[in-house]
């Protein structure tokens, strides 16, 4: 598979913007099938460049608004970058599902919106990129877990569309070629010549400052309704734990520990969990938390990010070499670096600097990557305070 990446820095004038395109796809040479990922700030679609620019592009666009990203070593907030992917031997397929509701089961909405994909492809599903819209009261486990009814062999790998904290919910878009969508899920789907790889850099042990703080009673996919026995809003009142909504960036530079063991007390798994909300007594995570796991309580810092972004890039670099990387990170990493909010993608860059990939890492509200591939089952998983990593 061949890949470019195309950056568009002009927000404000068409006519500059689609002279920027013009100038990069001259050098584009594509093969019989493409399809491009776009990471675009919301203010593209403000001012209607980002539609200009999809009727002007002779390929489909598939991807997610974007807060800030770096796309072959130009980092920024105001940036529409465009990964085009172009391949003799891969066939691509893509679509949107229907309104996912606030509230309700949206399984079926997923699966039906994924088997459609599936029969326009040629080919066996090799992989899914899944782009979703950030929703206080759902998690990507639910979309994961759906797509696994039709297919246990799949890896999903994706992200949920973000923007600034202040215009969340009505900036965030997924988006679909000349269509964008803040309630409906996007996703591609890849067969052929691929085989992707996945890596992760999450939160160190060091970074843990209250441990086992308590055992999850009662719970139901992201939504926790007792700790210790007691109901989960007292029991954080108890801790000083202020949790208000998505919107407190304080919040999310905190991230909860989530250890499920075995009856010797064994850890069999450790995954990592943002908090959203507190809503009606029950606090809303960021991810599927199990009855009976045991949580602690760790805090993100500049450096925890900037070691995890260089050891994931040079994990990258050393099995790898010319191929094409897409990353994306949570945005409480981001929040993490406080003043220097571009100070992990510029690490990205020297890390990957004159390596011959072309690369895109941007800023997530939530991430979605397999933690486990295996001949006959792939264990996709969603993932807070993440930077995940998928190599093709």
């Amino acid at each position: 598979m061949q890949s470019y990446v195309i950056t568009i820095t002009e927000a404000d004038d068409a006519e500059l913007a689609l002279d920027e395109l013009k100038e990069q796809l001259s050098s584009v040479s594509l093969l019989k099938n493409t399809v491009s990922i776009v990471s675009v700030n919301p203010e593209f679609i403000h001012t209607g460049i980002y539609e200009a620019v999809a009727k002007a592009v002779p390929f489909p666009l598939i991807g997610m608004t974007t807060l800030a990203q770096t796309a072959n070593g130009v980092a920024g907030m105001f940036l529409f970058s465009i990964m085009v992917l172009t391949s003799d031997a891969c066939d691509f397929a893509y679509g949107f599902s229907d309104v996912i509701p606030q509230k309700g089961d949206a399984s079926e909405l997923t699966r039906e919106c994924y088997k459609t994909i599936r029969a326009k492809l040629e080919g066996e599903v090799k992989l899914t990129l899944l782009y979703a819209p950030f929703m206080e009261y759902r998690c990507g486990a639910e979309y994961i877990s759906a797509i696994a009814d039709v297919d246990k062999r799949i890896p999903v790998f994706g992200s949920l569309a973000n923007a600034d904290m202040e215009h969340l919910f009505a900036d965030l878009k997924t988006i679909c070629c000349d269509q964008y969508f803040n309630d409906r899920l996007v996703m591609l789907l890849i067969s052929g010549d691929i085989s992707p790889e996945f890596y992760i850099g999450s939160i160190t042990k060091e970074a843990i400052i209250l441990p086992n703080i308590g055992k999850v009673t009662e719970a139901r996919g992201n939504h926790v309704t007792e700790i210790n026995g007691i109901n989960a809003g007292k029991f954080f009142e108890q801790i000083d734990f202020f949790i208000g909504d998505a919107r407190n960036k304080g919040l999310l530079t905190s991230i909860f520990i989530v250890d499920t063991k075995d009856e010797t007390g064994n850890v069999v798994s450790s995954v990592s969990r943002g908090i959203l909300s507190l809503e009606d007594e029950s606090v809303i995570f960021g991810g599927n938390v199990p009855v009976g796991a045991v949580l602690s309580i760790a805090t993100t810092t500049k450096e925890m990010v900037l070691a995890t972004a260089k050891e994931v890039a040079a994990l990258i670099k050393k099995a790898h070499r010319g191929k094409t990387v897409l990353m994306y990170s949570c945005i409480g990493r981001r929040f993490s670096l406080l003043d220097a909010t571009l100070s992990e993608y510029e690490a990205l860059n020297g890390q990957l600097a004159d390596s011959g990939f072309n690369y895109v890492a941007l800023c997530s509200c939530g991430e979605i990557c397999p933690t486990s591939v295996t001949e006959t089952e792939v264990y996709n998983s969603e993932h807070n305070q993440a930077l995940i990593a998928c190599v093709i």
